[in-house]
């Protein structure tokens, strides 16, 4: 291992070297678990099973897996992105103007679809989950709540991911689908486009009350009607009415966007 790149309460992360290739090592405590070391272990091994054949542009890379019975870890390697998340890109510049929110959109739901179509719900997007290289290359990350499924067969009930972008139907476990992805991207436009989360004025649980009732997020003032249109389709209460993310891509909002230069 070379540098240490970060550290937070359950894991470090190191950049690293594996068969000549320059990797991503997180190092994660599995003491640290509350739910005790036997869950932990088999929530991770959860997570990397599940990303672990899975290959595009927008979705971070998953490349192993090694358990360290001596020091209680697991190390998960990955690839390396020189980015940030973009909560902290959107604390830098305050909030993200509609041309770049679109350009940013585009490649999340590229990435939703590819998983969407692999039978796979990510279960919390939102900026902490998303990552942006210094060449503006956007990164889906995180599959800690990730889960498999059938469509239209057997669709999840339980209750997971983040209160502030999570969608009614998750937090009163009910049946859902992979439109519950739909209704978290548009909590994240929203923090995109004015540099707060939805609700941001409420605590978890008022918060979490709000979202029960399906109440939708307000939408920020100032924004046009596209992205306002947009919004409003990802926070259709009634799920099975919501768009699909192939829908929200040909939207006027992403579809008209002009390509940048850094696109890949």
């Amino acid at each position: 291992m070379k540098g240490r790149l970060g550290k937070g309460a359950t894991a470090t992360v190191y950049s690293g070297i594996i068969e000549n290739r320059i990797v991503a090592i997180k190092q994660i405590k599995l003491s640290a678990y509350s739910q005790g070391i036997k869950y932990a272990q088999a929530t991770i091994q959860r997570e990397y099973q599940i990303v672990k054949e899975l290959c595009h542009p927008n979705i971070l890379r998953y490349y192993g897996l090694f358990f360290n019975k001596e020091n209680q870890q697991v190390n998960l390697i990955m690839e390396l992105v020189d980015g940030v998340p973009l909560t902290d890109f959107v604390i830098y510049v305050g909030h993200v103007n509609e041309e770049f929110t679109a350009y940013i959109l585009r490649f999340v739901l590229d990435a939703l679809g590819f998983l969407h179509s692999h039978g796979i719900m990510h279960r919390d997007i939102k900026p902490d989950n998303v990552l942006m290289s210094m060449s503006a290359t956007i990164k889906l990350i995180d599959f800690g709540t990730a889960t498999k499924y059938t469509p239209n067969i057997n669709r999840r009930n339980s209750t997971v991911g983040t209160p502030w972008y999570c969608a009614p139907e998750v937090i009163n476990g009910e049946a859902y689908d992979t439109e519950c992805d739909v209704w978290s991207l548009g909590c994240f436009a929203v923090e995109l486009v004015s540099g707060k989360p939805p609700f941001d004025e409420l605590n978890e649980i008022a918060c979490l009350y709000k979202m029960a009732e399906g109440q939708s997020p307000p939408l920020p003032d100032g924004i046009s009607p596209a992205c306002a249109s947009f919004l409003s389709s990802c926070f259709t209460s009634d799920w099975k009415k919501r768009p699909t993310v192939k829908e929200l891509s040909a939207s006027p909002f992403i579809s008209s966007q002009i390509p940048l230069e850094n696109e890949h």
